[in-house]
């Protein structure tokens, strides 16, 4: 996983155009799933609304096709790996239906993909009462919150419905978001509780997964050795390794370990193709450049980026 600095408000002319029509519709669509959750609740008030049946894939299909495309480089948010169109999913970072935690059956066991267990959150809904949480509905169609995803990362015994946090879960809070378009949404049948922005549920949760948007620093949470393994620097990369299954055995074993070889090649091959001595370590260093401001396109460029700089000091 990397950090990419993206910011919408670089768009313009027909780009700006296109985002905007895209920001409106998932406005458009938050509203629909927000009042679907107020029937469910009024038809069930004692049960939890099970809310990913009403979050419609087709809300949020061209956010997805536009992160896949220009943003993401048509690779997993999470991994890295390269995703063909048809395999491509859309993560919500927090989870648009059931919440869980992940951990480890047996934290002894180097086995990962039988040993591990999905803990239901329960949070305090706006009658007082701690039922199942429901999901994080109203972000569902969020920018913010999606990240195009492959279906290893996405599903069990991945990331699946997990969303680890430092403090509590949050649902509904009793002070009204500041926070742009979100400002003032609340619930029609309790208009006291009110939806917060992503920022703001940040801000409050603390999330322990990393996100490739958002977390600027994320190089200091997670980094590799040198045969392509994740590390885990703080909790938080931990975290991350442990619920996105970063170090599962296909990566470790086959992917990580050819695209580090691959690039080794390729660094030594331009090198010996140098034939000035003269302005030998000028042209090097002009290919050590060259090979790092592309390396955000290739496959698994986090891991390879630490190894780069290893095997040439840099």
């Amino acid at each position: 996983m990397i950090y990419i600095d993206f910011d919408p408000n670089q768009y313009a002319g027909n780009e700006k155009d296109a985002w905007e029509r895209l920001t409106q519709a998932a406005i458009n669509q938050r509203a629909e799933v927000v009042q679907e959750y107020q029937k469910r609740r009024a038809s069930a008030p004692v049960k939890k609304p099970s809310m990913s049946s009403a979050v419609k894939s087709e809300g949020y299909k061209e956010l997805k096709e536009w992160f896949y495309e220009r943003v993401f480089n048509r690779k997993c948010g999470y991994c890295e790996a390269r995703v063909k169109r048809k395999d491509l999913v859309t993560d919500h970072y927090r989870p648009k239906g059931e919440v869980s935690i992940k951990s480890l059956k047996d934290p002894s066991r180097d086995e990962h993909e039988h040993n591990v267990t999905y803990t239901t959150v329960k949070s305090m809904y706006e009658d007082g009462v701690k039922r199942t949480h429901p999901g994080y509905f109203w972000v569902a169609y969020d920018w913010r919150n999606l990240i195009p995803a492959c279906n290893t990362c996405n599903d069990k015994p991945a990331k699946y419905t997990s969303f680890p946090v430092k403090n509590t879960h949050a649902l509904f809070s009793d002070e009204e978001s500041k926070n742009g378009d979100y400002k003032g949404v609340a619930l029609e049948t309790d208009p006291k509780h009110f939806m917060l922005s992503p920022d703001e549920l940040d801000a409050l949760e603390q999330p322990l997964i990393l996100h490739p948007l958002r977390d600027s620093d994320l190089a200091d949470h997670l980094s590799f050795d040198n045969k392509g393994i994740a590390l885990g620097v703080t909790e938080r990369g931990k975290a991350t390794i442990l619920n996105l299954y970063l170090n599962r055995e296909e990566l470790v074993t086959e992917e990580r370990p050819k695209a580090l070889r691959d690039l080794k090649n390729d660094y030594h091959l331009k090198c010996l193709a140098l034939k000035n001595m003269d302005t030998y370590d000028t042209d090097r260093k002009n290919i050590i450049t060259d090979i790092l401001n592309n390396m955000h396109t290739k496959e698994y460029s986090a891991a390879l980026s630490a190894f780069f700089k290893a095997i040439t000091g840099i």
